[in-house]
């Protein structure tokens, strides 16, 4: 079953799913130099075989859909927020950053 992320483990190696096959029973079919992993009838991935308990062979792609999502949440929640500061009127004063004393000891550029 590929869990909450659309990841599979077998032998110890994490392979991922597309994230629409999160939360489904998947057939595993391991070959020598890969993996396919299947979703009813429909193989989804291939995947090189990897060896290294704990090693994981994942796909960016395979999440892409989610992030499209929460990007596309974050831009219709934000587009409702103005997030320019307010202005304020009048010249920089004593504490901007242009007329601060710089950071190093008299002027030589060298802490030390």
């Amino acid at each position: 079953m590929a869990d909450t992320f659309g990841h599979v483990r077998v032998d110890k190696v994490t392979y991922s799913v597309p994230i629409r096959h999160a939360y489904r029973p998947v057939w595993v079919k391991l070959y020598h130099d890969r993996v396919a992993i299947a979703v009813g009838a429909e193989v989804v991935p291939e995947h090189p075989r990897a060896f290294c308990r704990g090693a994981k062979v994942l796909d960016a792609l395979h999440v892409l859909p989610l992030l499209e999502r929460k990007h596309r949440a974050v831009a219709e929640a934000t587009a409702l927020v103005d997030w320019r500061l307010p202005r304020r009127g009048g010249r920089r004063g004593p504490s901007s950053p242009s007329t601060r004393a710089s950071p190093t000891r008299n002027g030589s550029g060298c802490c030390g």
